[in-house]
């Protein structure tokens, strides 16, 4: 567990903080002992380390909001250690948000199967076991990079000509500008 690195949204910051309060009305317990108590009861070392982990994911946060997420084929991303542009690499790769939203996006998708003429999509034909397996491994491996902040007058297109080609030559699989999902 020493070596560990977590990573809290601001809104599992918030559900963390509420149940040490109500634990704190409810006990003898001080803010600090119940805070303390709220991150061993998850799973984290202590409060310090909650407050860590959410301050790394604020970045991330920043860039789901009013910045831009790309993910990658591994095989076509930008070498994060010779990348000149803006685009930072996000280590922990997708967001289980980002993944859901992936998965929902890909099962709604007609499947490619030759016994299907009617061209359901994948939800009406695979079960949830292997739509998770799909997924699993079509975007179990993606690259991501943010950047945090971009100008609100940018468009897509500008965004991917002056900020991501720059350091691919690949354009990347998926797309999170300011909050909404572009396939590409």
């Amino acid at each position: 567990m020493k070596n560990d690195i977590y990573y809290l949204s601001s809104k599992t910051m918030s559900m963390l903080k509420q149940r040490a309060r109500v634990l704190k009305r409810n006990t003898s317990m001080s803010h600090t002992e119940a805070l303390e108590f709220v991150a061993i009861d998850v799973g984290m070392p202590h409060w310090k380390a909650v407050t860590e982990a959410a301050a790394r994911y604020q970045s991330f946060e920043q860039a789901m909001r009013v910045g831009l997420v790309v993910a990658f084929d591994p095989s076509e991303s930008p070498d994060s250690t010779t990348t000149p542009g803006s685009l930072r690499q996000w280590e922990p790769g997708l967001d289980h948000c980002l993944l859901e939203e992936l998965r929902n996006w890909w099962a709604a998708l007609p499947a490619e199967y030759e016994d299907d003429s009617e061209r359901r999509p994948n939800r009406e034909i695979l079960s949830t076991e292997e739509i998770d397996a799909a997924c699993e491994d079509l975007f179990g491996a993606l690259h991501v990079f943010i950047l945090p902040k971009i100008p609100l007058s940018m468009t897509l297109a500008q965004i991917l000509e002056k900020l991501v080609y720059p350091d691919t030559f690949f354009a990347p699989w998926f797309v999170w500008l300011r909050g909404r999902f572009h396939p590409l």
